[in-house]
């Protein structure tokens, strides 16, 4: 799971990585969206 936090650093990686976790995690995906509407 780290990785795919600092992949979020990264804008263009934390695309695809959102992508990969809302695929695989519904939690990561509501925290996800709310960092993308914060941002």
């Amino acid at each position: 799971m780290s990785t795919n936090f600092i992949a979020v650093l990264r804008p263009e990686t934390a695309f695809a990585s959102l992508v990969e976790l809302t695929s695989q995690i519904d939690d990561d995906a509501s925290m996800a969206r709310m960092i993308l509407s914060a941002g």
